[in-house]
């Protein structure tokens, strides 16, 4: 299957044209309007890659996905519409490793929870995932002190780069 990125609506034409000769199949968001303009399009805040070809999405925004998913996707519409005021809005913003989720619990769509069987990282940040870039399994890039990787919080086998 091709690989999938889901990609700002607002992006480029040379950035679409870029991963489609890439052979990338691109999926733009959906601008959400009653959001802040500065994250109306971030795909973190629409929906969730649990893994395995597997995604879940903002009710608001699940038509939109379902259009561009490939028919080997699992699309999955998720409990909880975004709203215009945080943290209300960061419902689909978890961060799922091979072995871990990173998220605030207490603000995660109740679907991702529990699609997943993984050790749940729960952390103060509610856009955990527009602040974690995931290099591997076991490793990520963020600047967020309270990512659930500092101190005695961090797995042992997950290393924080930044």
């Amino acid at each position: 299957m091709k690989k999938i990125a889901i990609i700002d609506c607002r992006a480029d034409d040379k950035t679409v044209y870029t991963l489609e000769k890439l052979n990338i199949k691109v999926i733009p968001t959906l601008k959400i309007d009653n959001l802040y303009d500065s994250v109306a399009t971030h795909a973190d805040i629409q929906i969730h890659y649990v893994g395995n070809n597997c995604f879940i999405s903002a009710p608001e925004t699940y038509e939109h996905y379902k259009k561009y998913m490939p028919k080997k996707c699992t699309l999955i519409k998720g409990q909880n519409n975004i709203d215009s005021k945080y943290p209300y809005d960061v419902w689909y913003n978890a961060t799922a490793l091979k072995d871990y989720v990173i998220c605030n619990k207490a603000y995660t769509d109740k679907t991702i929870l529990d699609s997943h069987n993984k050790e749940i990282i729960n952390v103060k940040q509610g856009y955990s995932k527009c602040n974690i870039c995931i290099v591997d399994n076991n490793a990520i890039i963020t600047s967020d002190n309270d990512s659930g990787t500092k101190g005695n919080r961090c797995p042992k086998n997950i290393t924080r780069l930044y």
